[in-house]
């Protein structure tokens, strides 16, 4: 797993697979929803760089990222309808 700098409205989360391809899972992290996939970032990667893999709308989104090594990621983003710290209670794995 790579180690990242992360931003206040990211926090990491231990999720071992996706729930609904059930591929193993590299960084998994809860994010605010209205930041989802915005531009680049640590978490989300670079446009061009990553793939949207499975999703359940307004939950959560597997995507793979390419590194700058060259090797593929596989990451899962729970998405939080508002600013931490008020989303911890609302979260809901499914």
């Amino acid at each position: 797993m790579a180690r990242m700098a992360w931003r206040s409205d990211v926090r990491m989360v231990a999720i071992p697979t996706c729930p609904l391809c059930h591929r193993r899972i590299d960084v998994a992290a809860v994010v605010n929803a209205a930041d989802a996939g915005q531009g680049a970032s640590d978490f989300w990667g670079r446009p061009g760089h990553r793939w949207l893999q499975c999703e359940r709308h307004g939950a959560w989104v597997h995507i793979s990222v390419r590194m700058a090594s060259g090797a593929i990621e596989h990451r899962l983003a729970y998405l939080a309808p508002r600013a931490w710290p008020d989303a911890v209670p609302q979260l809901v794995l499914l």
